[in-house]
């Protein structure tokens, strides 16, 4: 089973929906693990391109009012690259984040060739008696249940945290 490396960038998506062809990112939380610490954390909103699902909204808080200003996928990726650099990326269910980012970088020209690091199957595998392996039933498992759940920068911290 791989493991986790001392240094990382741990990392949540939320998006108007679960497909990377139809729907799109509204906000990357990200933080930055350095030998075992948190060092840095980055968090941006992401405006659509059209309006957020009402379910969306119930589920993250995010609302078409606060992503009004946000700067589109194309302007907010680069920034989010240049956090990232070449440390590993770490996520709860990796492949959902790594196709919408994937989807989005190609249509920019970009591929994402950091390694990727996916927090489930080390959850299966530490903590097999869990009813589920959700992000959040592993949090409270181990007591770092963050701030707020199905937001970026929170359950990004959480993933670190695991």
């Amino acid at each position: 089973m791989q493991g986790i490396p001392g240094s990382f960038v741990a990392f949540d998506l939320e998006t108007t929906g679960l497909r990377p062809v139809y729907n799109q990112i509204i906000e990357i939380g990200a933080v930055k693990v350095i030998d075992g610490r948190i060092t840095e954390t980055w968090e941006r909103l992401v405006h659509p391109g059209c309006l957020i699902p009402p379910d969306i909204t119930r589920l993250t808080g995010i609302t078409d009012d606060m992503v009004r200003g946000a700067g589109m996928v194309e302007q907010v990726l680069p920034d989010f690259f240049d956090f990232v650099a070449d440390l590993s990326l770490a996520a709860h269910n990796i492949r959902f984040d790594m196709g919408f980012l994937q989807a989005d970088a190609r249509r920019m020209g970009h591929t994402v060739g950091n390694p990727c690091v996916d927090t489930v199957p080390i959850a299966r595998h530490c903590f097999p008696g869990l009813i589920n392996h959700k992000l959040g039933t592993v949090a409270r498992h181990l007591g770092v249940l963050g701030d707020a759940e199905h937001r970026g920068l929170a359950d990004a911290t959480v993933v670190a945290r695991i």
